[in-house]
């Protein structure tokens, strides 16, 4: 009897992460197994040569898992399974955006490849405006952008956006305009015109003139130049239209005036020319009082060069310090300003016979009254009542209509 020997081969599929071409490309030693050739099989115990991933064939420990991932606050991951070659996913939840790669494999060290990503609040790009920049350095929670307008434009809304906790805005996008909103045109502004037509003649060209709107102004423009202020110094890149001078001044004085002029289309700067001049600022009231400026020059709003300030307090109320305070060459005031207080009293000196009814105390407030008595062994026809006022301590009258009789003990 013949007998047929069948042979079944059994191919052992072990997983691994599919590649076409398998061969070692991570220079990380650390992050790798030992490689190893599956022709060979050169493997040893519970593990076997399969493809790892930019490690190449790799002794893998057969039936490997990484460890599980779980959803944290805005961040939510999705696998099927943990073994080798498995793939997780994530994103985050509206407003928040992922940064850094959202796909992380399970390699052969037992662990996810890569970081996980992070969730980021973020607002949506609030774009650019017509005649205008914008200046910003992200769209995350708290960040800002701030917008400008080119010369001759005016801003409508605000310059700055700040992105918020509900990935929204807080503020809309502003527009920059043109329009004439100068109340005496007529003597500063050209002619009106529209930019979209060729309205202005063949020397002058419709542009934006800041309050003027848009206006002629003739070609190629320019200011005179601008003098610089005595004892200051000025800051100017050209004279063109719708160029500007910025003005500063040497210390201690003060800038007086516009700080920046801009060359407008009546071929003049605008706002008005400044002047350095030593001032002093507001000193400033005091509590319980009145303050008076005085100045040498009534024409002038604000305080030069030797006027004063005057301070009186109210009554009841006792003054500490000087009451006049005069503005130095040096922009300062000579002096501190005064206090106004109420006035206290020590514990009045008494004669040997004479003490104090009730409680001594240290000092005594404005307006207190304190009883005087006679001590045991004297005696008196009077009653004594003191009274802590603006000099010190004074005798009052007991009683209304009664006589002023300082205490006597006998």
């Amino acid at each position: 009897m013949k007998y047929a020997a069948v042979f079944i081969l059994a191919v052992l599929v072990v997983p691994g992460i599919r590649c076409k071409n398998c061969t070692r490309t991570n220079r990380q030693s650390n992050s790798c197994l030992k490689s190893c050739d599956p022709a060979q099989d050169d493997c040893k115990g519970t593990r076997d040569c399969v493809c790892d991933g930019d490690c190449g064939y790799s002794c893998v420990k057969r039936g490997l898992r990484c460890p599980r991932l779980t959803n944290i606050d805005h961040r939510r991951v999705r696998y099927r399974n943990t073994t080798l070659g498995s793939v997780a996913r994530y994103r985050c939840i509206l407003p928040y955006t992922s940064v850094g790669s959202r796909k992380r494999t399970c390699r052969g060290n037992g662990a996810w490849d890569g970081k996980e990503p992070i969730c980021k609040l973020t607002c949506t790009d609030p774009g650019s405006i017509l005649h205008g920049t914008r200046k910003q350095n992200g769209f995350e929670l708290g960040k800002k952008v701030q917008y400008s307008c080119s010369p001759g434009f005016t801003m409508q809304g605000n310059s700055s956006l700040t992105c918020t906790r509900t990935g929204a805005w807080n503020r809309i996008r502003p527009n920059c305009t043109c329009k004439r909103t100068n109340n005496k045109a007529y003597r500063y502004c050209k002619s009106q015109c529209d930019p979209d037509s060729n309205s202005c003649t063949r020397n002058r060209g419709c542009v934006c003139d800041g309050d003027c709107g848009y206006s002629c102004v003739t070609k190629d423009l320019e200011c005179r130049k601008p003098p610089a202020p005595e004892n200051g110094r000025r800051e100017y890149s050209s004279f063109k239209f719708g160029s500007t001078v910025r003005y500063q001044c040497n210390k201690p004085y003060t800038l007086l005036g516009s700080k920046m002029r801009t060359c407008r289309g009546i071929r003049e700067w605008d706002g008005t020319e400044p002047s350095c001049k030593i001032i002093c600022q507001d000193p400033g009231d005091i509590g319980f009082a009145n303050k008076q400026i005085h100045r040498r020059n009534y024409d002038e709003d604000y305080v030069a060069v030797g006027d004063r300030a005057e301070y009186n307090c109210f009554p009841g109320f006792k003054m500490v310090g000087n009451k006049l305070l005069i503005c130095n060459k040096m922009g300062e005031w000579d002096r501190a300003k005064p206090k106004c207080i109420l006035p206290s009293c020590d514990p009045p000196k008494l004669a040997d016979s004479v003490e104090l009814r009730g409680r001594r105390k240290s000092s005594y407030k404005y307006s207190d009254i304190v009883s005087l008595r006679c001590k045991a062994g004297y005696f008196t026809t009077t009653t004594g009542l003191m009274k802590c006022d603006m000099e010190g301590w004074k005798l009052i009258f007991p009683k209304k209509n009664s006589p002023l009789i300082a205490l006597v003990c006998l």
